[in-house]
């Protein structure tokens, strides 16, 4: 990394926007003396005391005192030591860390269910050739997910309003590498759902970013981290400000830079896991290999396939001058270990806030927001499913043999190209509006809301053949060079590299891209809220409103094409029928605080007793496809490809509209029987509409044939492979108005208790429980994540007379319900000695309850202490240290043992697998504890030093298999031990 030329940057920055600023800010603390004197700074008239502020949870201006709201300072952030949103996330006890920088560019198939977070949609891109929306826009991405309810189902928000969600993607998550840890001045978190308010999205709950703003002054941070596994980040950033009597000006820049995550230093250096966790877990790849690994194709009536044992060139062989008779079917394992995860990754931020008061009642604002994220990573080059025909020069069967090569030696040495994947994601919000206060006690309130993601990526890899466009002239050299007969031209992918055609490079192709995914979304509101006729315990506050926003969605990517340029353009019009799905919001929303006991009337045993009522009407619109579009099929009703290589269609997709609406109220009560103790509980119901893709899809319904795993498999039913048994699949995409929106009823219960009589001490307990109903799933991917449940099912599996399965049935569906009970209580007691001030606390969550049901009815699936839901409970303990300049806070982070029941599949017959694919042993994962700690030195001219660590104790992970890994990356963060120094200069 060019650390000096980023430090020259910010170095030029600070002198010409910091100095004459600080000159100002400094004025403010300047004696009589240098007040009097003509060449000092002119001081600063103080700005109006009426800044703009944001509450989490409610439109009423003093907040709602029935809500829990947890709130995190920027003070907490740096006591905390963490550099970036992400790790932010990573504290909080009641996250679940399924899509992060670590996990967003791995396989999806690794990945967390739908019930825990966004699984993949089925895309039939075999027709549409649209890849998967994850795949184009996922990399460079990390989320919030709160209680394992799903990153869709936990509404972010900066400075109280939405923000686009990761561009292009129809779920409208936001992307938390957007967000800059500089720029926030606090992060408030409600589990207690929040559609009362916000809207749809809030089921988990909301996570609310406050930036910085009425700052006068100017400072400079500058971080670098040291991580014990390469992956090294520098944060420097400055803020600056500036008031005047009547407005104000608060500014922030800053720029990450980072180095991925080297996977050796992780503790990951081999795929044979048998000496860890027993001989079924030796993931060493047979399948693949330098030299190469053939097999012969053989043609049968439906088409040709791969046959025969899998055969391979001894080891330290060329490929030249062999004989069939030279290979064996002793295949070399393949320990191959990618050598990156992460992101070698770049952000750059600004946020801005400026206020200006027109009179003293009357005030305008606005506050923008702009970040740009660019992520490279590099990955495993190897060229898998090669046909290479019988007159190649290598080839010595006599007929076409398919071929899976890795290329390694070729990478080395130049020849190739490794494989990599980048992308650039930009984030634009902008909030602007007035504040008018009038009749006292009465405001009115308006703000227009802009904000878009684009992202703009590029998959690089190696396609074989029969993956081309007939249009795309890569395609039509690579079967050139495979099908050469002059070895000095042809590839060979049979040896070990050490002769190999120079042509190799010219394979290089994009895998996926270029694509580019745009979101938008534009937001009106207009809000009147204030105080009026006086109850006994004080007046009644009111807020009501109105909301009216619309989303668009684009997801390009470019494919080659017989027309002129010979690239054409492919977007969701293949998928959804229409190029930008446009999604209209319209919204009414009431709320009103009831003050029954206060001041005026308390009592003895009845200090305050406060009554909120919050309820807010949706009403989505949304236009697009309901089928429409079929296959062409031959005089055998066979789908038939067209040119482009995609299954050829016919028809017109079938526009119409769908509308639905929702209402979603909330209770709540705050009751204080004495000054110390506050007692709240709440019920709030909370809903989110069906996404695009659940309701709208340009294909008919259709039937075609595809292979299951089938617990339940009884002998002499269809026709069996050893990955499956085969069986119909009736497939339904476009299901309309046939479909619920996903709802939840939240109940909360908490009090905060600060005794008299132990000065210092408080305690705070918190329950809730989320009863999660009509949760969208897409049918078929519970056949591979719950096959046990899913199969004894006849509304998923059909079964014939002997209890063979015969048919199944994709299409999306309401499961039932998820539900999430937790329990959060936090101590902690402040003193002070002859040693300073100390504040030592300890926080438990204790998840009570999760589990999921497809049906009513059927048995419940249960996630908690799971290595696919949330921990049985989370435990910390805290130490914080001041005294005089010096401050230390220390947190130990324990994280109990709980059981994968995700291992993986058998590849092979032994120990415990009694046959391939079927799901290997469950285990017993074992606890895990780091050590967090940041001590801090303050001086006089207002330069703060930090430094210390996360895991600063390099505590191993618990070893578990774990989409590949021999550790789980939603629990262990890779980055290892992370040593930090930070130096924060106020001028």
């Amino acid at each position: 990394m060019q650390l000096t030329l980023l430090h020259r940057l910010y170095l030029a920055a600070i002198l010409l926007f910091a100095l004459p600023v600080s000159g100002l800010a400094q004025d403010a603390d300047t004696d009589d003396e240098e007040a009097a004197d003509d060449s000092a700074p002119v001081a600063v008239e103080e700005p109006l005391e009426l800044e703009t502020q944001t509450v989490t949870g409610s439109r009423l201006a003093t907040g709602d005192p029935t809500a829990r709201v947890y709130s995190i300072t920027a003070e907490d952030i740096k006591r905390l030591g963490v550099s970036n949103v992400e790790e932010l996330m990573r504290t909080l006890p009641w996250t679940y860390s399924s899509i992060t920088q670590q996990t967003s560019a791995i396989d999806s198939s690794v990945l967390a269910p739908s019930d825990v977070d966004k699984n993949p949609r089925f895309v039939d891109n075999a027709s549409t050739g649209l890849i998967l929306f994850e795949v184009i826009t996922g990399f460079g991405t990390s989320t919030a997910n709160l209680r394992a309810l799903g990153s869709g189902n936990t509404l972010v928000l900066v400075n109280g309003r939405r923000i686009a969600g990761r561009a292009g993607d129809e779920e409208g998550f936001a992307n938390l590498l957007n967000v800059p840890l500089s720029a926030i001045e606090r992060v408030d978190i409600q589990l207690d759902g929040g559609s009362a308010v916000y809207g749809a999205d809030a089921i988990g709950g909301v996570i609310n970013f406050i930036t910085k703003r009425n700052y006068t002054g100017a400072a400079v941070t500058l971080r670098q981290d040291f991580s014990s596994t390469d992956a090294d980040r520098t944060n420097a950033s400055i803020q600056g400000g500036y008031g005047w009597g009547s407005g104000q000006i608060t500014a922030t820049v800053q720029q990450t830079s980072q180095d991925p995550i080297s996977n050796a230093k992780t503790g990951w250096t081999t795929n044979d896991f048998s000496s860890l966790f027993g001989p079924e877990f030796d993931d060493r790849s047979t399948t693949i290999g330098q030299p190469g690994v053939a097999r012969r194709i053989c043609t049968y009536s439906w088409g040709q396939w791969p046959c025969g044992s899998m055969l391979q060139l001894p080891a330290g062989h060329s490929g030249e001058g062999t004989t069939a008779d030279d290979f064996t079917s002793d295949i070399i394992p393949i320990d191959y270990v990618p050598p990156q995860n992460g992101e070698d990754a770049t952000n750059t931020s600004l946020t801005l806030f400026v206020e200006q008061y027109l009179s003293d009642d009357f005030q305008v604002f606005a506050d923008f927001l702009y970040s740009e994220h660019e992520a490279y990573q590099e990955y495993r080059t190897q060229l898998t499913g090669y046909t290479v025909p019988a007159s190649n020069a290598f080839n010595p069967f006599g007929q076409a043999v398919q071929v899976n090569y890795l290329p390694t030696a070729e990478v080395n040495a130049g020849l190739l190209p490794g494989a990599y994947h980048e992308s650039k994601n930009e984030q634009r919000n902008i909030n602007a509006g007035f504040i008018w206060n009038f009749a006292d006690d009465h405001q009115l309130e308006f703000q227009a809301v802009r904000s878009r993601s684009e992202n703009f990526g590029w998959q690089v890899d190696y396609v074989r053949p029969n993956w081309l466009s007939d249009f795309d002239p890569t395609k039509a050299r690579l079967e050139e060079l495979l099908a050469s007969s002059d070895p000095a031209v042809a590839i060979n992918l049979f040896g070990d590299g050490s002769r190999q055609s120079p042509h190799l490079g010219e394979l290089a192709s994009p895998f996926i891209g270029p694509h580019r995914g745009s979101t938008e979304k534009d937001t009106y509101e207009l809000l009147a809220r204030g105080e009026f006729f006086r109850l006994p315990g004080g007046p009644i506050s009111y807020a009501v409103g109105t909301q009216m926003s619309t989303k668009r969605i684009s997801l390009e990517q470019e494919d080659q094409s017989d027309e002129s340029p010979g690239t054409v353009t492919k977007g969701l019009e293949v998928l959804l029928g229409l190029e930008n799905p446009e999604e209209d919001l319209t919204a009414f929303f009431a709320e009103f605080a009831l003050p029954i006991v206060g001041e005026g009337n308390a009592r003895p045993g009845l200090q305050a007793l406060i009554l909120n009522v919050q309820a807010r009407y949706d009403r989505y619109e949304a236009i697009g496809a309901i089928g429409g579009i079929d296959y062409v099929r031959n005089e055998h009703g066979r789908r038939v490809r067209g040119p482009d290589g995609f299954w050829a269609t016919e028809g017109e997709p079938n526009i119409v509209g769908v509308k639905q609406s929702h209402t979603s109220p909330r209770i709540g009560l705050h009751y204080k029987p004495t000054e110390n103790l506050a007692l709240r509980a709440s019920w709030s119901e909370s809903f989110r509409p069906p996404v695009f893709s659940d309701i709208f899809h340009v294909r008919e319904p259709f039937e075609d044939t595809v292979y299951v795993q089938d617990p339940y498999d009884v002998p002499g039913g269809p026709f069996c492979l050893v990955f499956g048994c085969q069986v119909r699949r009736q497939s339904i995409y476009a299901v309309g108005d046939d479909l619920n929106p996903e709802s939840s009823d939240t109940y909360s219960l908490s009090f905060d208790w600060t005794p008299d009589s132990v000065p210092g001490l408080r305690w705070s307990v918190h329950w809730s429980k989320v009863d999660f109903t009509d949760k969208i799933e897409y049918s078929y991917n519970l056949i591979f994540t719950d096959p046990e449940e899913v199969f004894l099912l006849p509304q998923f599996v059909e079964r014939d007379s002997d209890g063979n399965a015969i048919r199944v049935f994709p299409r999306q569906i309401n499961l039932s319900e998820k539900i999430s009970e937790i329990l959060t209580t936090e101590l902690e007691y402040s003193f002070t000695s002859a040693w300073g001030a100390f504040r030592p606390g300890i926080s438990y969550m204790r998840t009570l309850d999760e589990y999921f049901t497809i049906i009513e009815g059927a048995e419940p699936i249960h996630r908690a202490g799971t290595i696919w839901g949330s921990n049985d409970y989370e435990l910390v303990g805290s130490l914080a240290w001041t005294a005089g300049r010096f401050g230390a806070d220390l947190f130990v982070r324990y994280t109990p043992s709980y059981e994968n029941d995700r291992t993986g599949t058998c590849l092979t017959v032994i120990g415990r697998c009694e046959r391939r694919f079927q799901p290997r042993p469950t285990m017993k994962v074992d606890s895990y504890v780091t050590v967090d700690l940041t001590v801090s030195y303050r001086f006089d001219n207002g330069l703060q030093l930090r430094g210390g660590g996360r895991n600063v104790l390099d505590a191993d992970p618990p070893a578990t298999p774990w989409g590949g890994r021999p550790y789980d990356l939603a629990r262990y963060d890779a980055r290892g031990q992370v040593l930090f120094v930070e130096a924060n200069w106020e001028l």
